[in-house]
């Protein structure tokens, strides 16, 4: 395919084939990238780079047009063909120029791109970011990926970027250097009250000062869209913003989800999963478990993550939180999985994931009755709201001594609830994709970053979209 400048090849050009494209298209495209010219013929096209030709058929020279021009885009080359390249960058551009060949190759060229982009990729950062990118994948309207280590450069190129909030300073800094560089589309996973954390909290001091708030604030106004994690939280979140609120709760993967698995006959356990931050959640359901620990010599209770019980006993068995928690959660073998709630602005805007988990591994809820519990569960059916000390205890005893009600309500959970929330159920794909078709077809620009007032560092001017660089130009044939 290739051949010196003046020279040409007495032989028919055919098109390649998808293999053939995968193995030769990245090294043209790059050639059209770094400056190459390409003149059009038919059947054949040639691209001259330097001393070099390449012949190639017309159909592949414009396909390797189309991935060149991305490239360049992509990379702003114009301005960093002005620099020396270094052969770490040449390399670094043929990997990137291969992924852009191969989007080109299935087809995925006119897919917009998005980039999840979670605080980890385990526990929260899994549920929120992992799952949805792979769910919206596998649907195939759009593209998606998930990473904690891309470079700003490389954010860039997708077409909208879904930033999973955290309380570290980072995130603000992130968010502001995207805008400033021109991101697409921002939106931002936010599935926590950041403007009504209690003081009891482990980031309380921090949550509490003025300049977060106003940071947070600040995000919200940028981004294009958000989406959190049920009806209460997203109303307290259009008080902050503008732009569009999206509800889309945590999914489990139910295919590959762990199920219970019941250590004895005669031991009964109780279980509850939960952080440091949910130490107050235990005031009115701690006085039933301490009755319960002494009215009943076969009953344990597990308690996976920080959070402790008021009260010690020799029978609590802690158990630390781990990439596994799905695993460990199975393997303890509770009959009862509880989600106590202080009745608080900040837990009536938490997410209903708890009891989902409880619901796939094969576990009887026990939910305090506020919000989303309220609305998540039926009560008596797929689980037990409770609201006094006396309805916990008699709640937890109903389910620990009568074994064909517990399986009844297990079994009610697992299809009403477990299955809802399921990563391949086909709603729960229209449902993100529907959240993205509305962010893509907005065409008023909801953030257009000026700049903060209170600005310490750096320019702050106005944003402008696109650089001014000039794509490669194809030359028409003689």
């Amino acid at each position: 395919m290739s051949d010196k400048a003046g020279q040409t090849a007495a032989m028919e050009i055919l098109p390649l084939t998808p293999s053939q494209q995968a193995t030769a298209l990245p090294t043209v495209a790059l050639r059209i990238a770094l400056g190459a010219k390409v003149v059009f013929g038919k059947p054949i096209s040639q691209v001259v780079f330097e001393e070099e030709v390449f012949q190639l058929h017309h159909d592949d020279a414009q396909r390797a047009m189309a991935i060149g021009k991305e490239v360049f885009e992509n990379f702003n080359l114009k301005h960093e063909l002005k620099k020396q390249i270094t052969i770490n960058d040449v390399l670094h551009l043929l990997d990137e120029t291969r992924r852009i060949t191969e989007r080109h190759i299935l087809g995925l060229e006119s897919l917009k791109r998005i980039l999840y982009i979670p605080t980890d990729q385990a526990g929260g950062g899994y549920m929120r970011c992992v799952l949805p990118a792979e769910t919206i994948l596998k649907a195939g309207e759009f593209v998606a990926h998930t990473s904690i280590s891309h470079t700003i450069t490389e954010m860039l190129r997708y077409d909208c970027l879904v930033i999973h909030i955290s309380h570290e300073p980072s995130t603000y800094r992130l968010v502001k250097a995207l805008k400033e560089k021109g991101a697409k589309k921002i939106v931002f996973d936010l599935d926590d009250a950041f403007d009504c954390v209690p003081d009891h909290h482990p980031h309380a001091e921090y949550y509490h000062q003025e300049q977060t708030q106003k940071q947070f604030i600040e995000m919200l106004k940028l981004a294009d869209a958000v989406i959190t994690t049920c009806e209460t939280l997203k109303k307290r979140i259009e008080r902050h913003t503008d732009s569009p609120v999206h509800i889309m709760p945590a999914m489990v993967p139910l295919l590959g989800w762990p199920k219970l698995q019941i250590r004895s006959r005669a031991l009964k356990r109780i279980v509850y999963a939960g952080s440091a931050m949910h130490q107050k959640d235990f005031d009115v359901v701690a006085p039933a478990l301490e009755r319960l620990l002494k009215e009943r010599e076969n009953l344990e209770i597990v308690m996976i993550g920080e959070a402790k019980l008021p009260f010690e006993h020799e029978r609590i068995i802690p158990e630390p939180f781990s990439d596994t928690y799905p695993m460990n959660l199975a393997a303890c073998g509770a009959h009862v999985g509880l989600i106590p709630l202080e009745p608080t602005d900040f837990t009536r805007c938490k997410g209903p994931s708890k009891g989902v988990h409880y619901a796939a591994t094969g576990i009887a809820i026990c939910a305090t009755d506020i919000e989303p519990y309220d609305k998540l569960i039926k009560n008596g059916e797929t689980g037990y709201l409770c609201g006094t000390t006396d309805d916990w205890y008699a709640a937890i005893s109903t389910l620990l001594d009568n074994t064909k009600l517990r399986e009844s309500m297990v079994k009610a959970a697992y299809f009403e609830i477990a299955k809802a929330f399921d990563a391949t159920n086909p709603k729960n794909a229209e449902k993100l994709n529907a959240i993205f078709r509305s962010v893509f077809e907005s065409d008023e620009q909801r953030c257009v970053y000026k700049g903060s007032e209170n600005e310490q560092h750096g320019d702050s001017g106005e944003l402008r979209s696109g650089s001014g660089d000039e794509a490669p130009e194809e030359e028409p044939a003689a």
